[in-house]
């Protein structure tokens, strides 16, 4: 049975590869995550959304990256950006 943490993991490895610069863009990865959890929890949501596009630049198949952008664009009303992050995470979630 695969786990939600092994999975994660699976996701990663196939996103990022290996070696020093894999490590890297998971180190940015997950700053990047942790600010925008942070600027998400006092009410600063265009700043969490802006870190999110460019996470989405640099990682465009990260499911967390596009499964927060989705949250954050519900959350604003943005419908329009809604529709394309569920367009592009549909993909991604079926993989």
């Amino acid at each position: 049975m695969t786990t939600n943490a092994t999975a994660r993991g699976q996701q990663t490895e196939l996103a990022f590869g290996g070696g020093h610069e894999a490590a890297i863009k998971q180190a940015f990865v997950n700053a990047t995550m942790t600010d925008i959890d942070l600027f998400s929890s006092y009410g600063m949501a265009d700043k969490a959304i802006e870190l999110c596009v460019q996470l989405l630049e640099r990682v465009p198949h990260h499911i967390g990256g596009n499964e927060k952008l989705l949250d954050l664009y519900l959350g604003s009303g943005n419908d329009a950006g809604v529709a394309e992050v569920a367009n592009r995470l549909e993909p991604l979630l079926r993989a």
